[in-house]
């Protein structure tokens, strides 16, 4: 997805582009900010892999800074 199609689903939305291309990259900004709490939230849990926690936290960041890079 690019610029444009987050423009479009804003106006098809009644949102306006400008602010949800903003709203988006508050969401991804808060999520990177957040990423250390979360994994280490995630890593708690019974059961987790500190590898794959990791692993998985370091692909939504990836994906997250990627999103963002395309709103521009």
């Amino acid at each position: 997805m690019d610029r444009r199609d987050w423009d479009q689903i804003a106006k098809d939305a009644g949102f306006s582009p400008r602010v949800m291309r903003q709203r988006v990259q508050e969401l991804v900004d808060t999520m990177v900010a957040q990423r250390v709490e979360a994994t280490q939230l995630v890593f708690d849990m019974d059961g987790a892999e500190a590898r794959m926690v990791e692993r998985v936290a370091d692909l939504i960041e990836k994906n997250a800074l990627r999103i963002a890079g395309r709103l521009r």
